[in-house]
């Protein structure tokens, strides 16, 4: 696996994250578990040396590309030149339903690595940009105050991923229809690996099947399956998981949206529209985010997507000065990014994997329905919605008021684009914003020139 180990130094250093122990280090780590996976059937727990007798087959010309588009993370894709191993075929079957024979030959070649963009500082490091508080590389070592801790987050995605995991794979087997669609479930999620405790946080897992799609060409007839498989897959993830304390509703410490990542979004916006922008904010804040239950707010109703055509349910309408009853949902499990880069599909324009799940939170579902409410067609967005309802069932679906779910998914999707602009700003990635500031123009733009 030498080849493989230079391939992964190289591609780490460019990086500029770790220092050349720490690149060795990750790169024998990776190289090691990719190793014992070929050589045992996928067994990442396993571990290979020279001196065991388990030894992989001969493996040449690896490819390792760095994908650095992500805000909080680096990907390396590792790819395998060669062609398929016998000895892969043993690794996790596709299916027909779950993967195409190209996609499970792109899956078995590939594992994706993953690394925090702002590694945990040295205390060394630390103590020499003690006096640079407004340097860049002073954000950059204080990073973990300003983002989650990405290290922590590492291990708490491994843990949310093998909750599901194990609630699904333990389904109840009379039931064959919960029973196929929770072991359906289990197959779309990553199968994780984390570097161990003495090493910078890595994580590393085999490639899933399946293309990030463009949600804005859904179209219902043509994908009635992949609204389905997509609406049951949420329903499965947004579960109260009371079990892991350490979700919180704000994991990337945007709690205070009004006070500190609000501001920033206004300032590019024009002066004719940023103060009535404020007001919504403000109203829908408190009437969804914190408002106490039995109260009324003298605020503001806001609903529908002003650049599209959106489910009758939800047509636009000028915003209207109301008494607003606040309301509370209760919190549940949610991916916090189902964005289409997260949600893989086949060629056959089926649900393959769901990724990342860096982002995961507990909090009002409608957060994971906003990005979909955004970018589906009204038409697929109507059948999704449909589809979700029915896997969640009438007690579950009425937990999460109905009534205001679409004016919630709306202020969600707001808040998110409000929140991308904060965040990009506060860690230089202003190259990223402007779909973001284009999608509030569009809505705050054309609906208060009316």
């Amino acid at each position: 696996m030498q080849h493989l180990i230079l391939a992964l130094s190289h591609a780490i250093k460019s990086t500029g994250l770790h220092d050349q122990d720490d690149t060795e280090a990750l790169a024998y780590w990776a190289a090691n578990h990719i190793g014992s996976a070929l050589a045992c059937a996928g067994d990442y727990h396993g571990s290979f040396s020279e001196s065991d007798s388990r030894q992989p087959p001969p493996m040449c010309d690896w490819k390792v590309q760095v994908h650095s588009h992500g805000w909080s993370n680096l990907v390396l894709e590792i790819t395998q030149g060669t062609k398929i191993l016998e000895s892969m075929q043993m690794l996790i079957p596709a299916t027909a339903e779950s993967a195409s024979c190209e996609e499970t030959q792109a899956r078995r070649q590939s594992w994706m690595l993953r690394l925090p963009r702002f590694p945990q500082p040295k205390a060394k490091e630390m103590a020499s940009h003690s006096s640079k508080s407004n340097s860049a590389d002073t954000i950059r070592l204080c990073a973990d105050t300003l983002s989650p801790n990405t290290h922590c987050r590492f291990d708490l995605e491994a843990r949310v991923i093998e909750h599901l995991k194990s609630k699904y794979s333990h389904a109840n087997p009379g039931d064959k229809h919960q029973s196929n669609r929770a072991v359906g479930f289990v197959a779309l999620l990553p199968q994780i690996s984390l570097s161990p405790p003495s090493m910078p946080r890595a994580m590393l897992y085999q490639k899933l099947p399946g293309k990030p799609f463009d949600w804005r060409t859904a179209c219902a007839e043509r994908h009635a399956m992949l609204a389905k498989d997509m609406a049951e897959a949420l329903a499965n993830i947004h579960i109260p998981c009371d079990e892991i304390t350490e979700l919180t509703a704000y994991p990337y410490g945007d709690e205070a949206f009004l006070e500190t990542v609000l501001p920033v979004a206004l300032t590019l916006l024009p002066k004719h529209i940023a103060p009535k922008a404020r007001d919504y904010f403000a109203a829908a804040h408190a009437l969804y985010e914190q408002s106490a239950p039995g109260t009324t707010h003298q605020g503001i109703s806001y609903q529908g997507n002003s650049h599209q055509s959106t489910p009758e349910s939800c047509t636009s309408e000028r915003l209207t000065t109301s008494r607003c009853t606040p309301l509370r949902v209760t919190p549940v499990l949610c991916h916090g990014d189902f964005g289409p880069a997260n949600v893989l599909i086949t060629e056959t324009g089926r649900l393959a994997g769901i990724i990342d799940f860096s982002d995961i939170c507990r909090t009002d579902p409608a957060m994971d329905l906003a990005p979909l409410w955004r970018r589906m067609p009204a038409p697929f967005f109507t059948l999704f919605l449909a589809h979700y309802q029915a896997a969640l069932g009438p007690e579950r679906w009425q937990a999460l008021a109905p009534d205001s779910l679409l004016k919630r998914a709306q202020y969600y999707a707001l808040r998110r684009a409000a929140f991308v602009i904060w965040y990009g700003t506060s860690f230089g990635f202003s190259e990223g914003l402007k779909p973001s500031i284009d999608y509030l123009l569009a809505h705050f733009g054309v609906e208060f020139a009316r």
